[in-house]
Formats: C-alpha cells, sequence, structure tokens
C-alpha cells in the first residue's frame, strides 16, 4: 500500500486514524497529517498540510502500478456498468444491428 497524490475528495469526510504511510519521506516535520474516511467513495484520505498552508491529498492505493488518477467515483462504475448492461441488452433483441455492435 501506498499513498497518491490525488485531487480533493468528493462529498463529506469522517475523521479517520492517521496513516503511518509517507508521501514524502521528506517532508518537514512541520507538515501535520490528517486521515479521512470517504462513505462516498468507500476510500481512505490522508491531507498534508504545510507549514506555509499549503494543503496536498493523497489516497490509499495498492502497491500496483496506477496509470490514472483516483478520481472514479461509486456513482461513476455504477453509470458504466449501466452502460454496459444497455448495450448487452441491445445486441441481444437485436442481433443484427450494427449499432448495437458498435456501442459494446
Amino acid at each position: 500500500m501506498h499513498l497518491v497524490s490525488c485531487t480533493t475528495p468528493p462529498g463529506s469526510l469522517e475523521a479517520a486514524p492517521r496513516t503511518a504511510l509517507l508521501a514524502d519521506p521528506s517532508a518537514s516535520e512541520s507538515d501535520r497529517w490528517d486521515g479521512f474516511w470517504s462513505p462516498q467513495t468507500d476510500g481512505y484520505y490522508a491531507r498534508c498540510t504545510h507549514r506555509d498552508g499549503e494543503v496536498e491529498w493523497f489516497a490509499l492505493a495498492d502497491d500496483e502500478a496506477i496509470d490514472e488518477p483516483l478520481r472514479e467515483t461509486a456513482s461513476d462504475r455504477i453509470c458504466a456498468d449501466a452502460a454496459r448492461v444497455d448495450a448487452l441488452r441491445d445486441e441481444r433483441d437485436n442481433p443484427g444491428n450494427d449499432a448495437s455492435r458498435r456501442r459494446a
């Protein structure tokens, strides 16, 4: 597990324990780290507030390489799944329709 930089998490956040993972090993001891759970994304986020007031957000990620930013929400995944289901239904109901093949 590691922390990856991300945008400010959507929705309301709930306080969570701080992570023992360090996003930046050279971070100043004056930086303040806070942990949060997001009910909307079901994810863990860490906020680093630097001495100068700058705020950075990080998401907890698996050790696998991440090619895209962690911005997808549960509703995004549901919409994508619904679109795939609609395409499959179109194919089932109209097997010879070229349009249904292009959407799948």
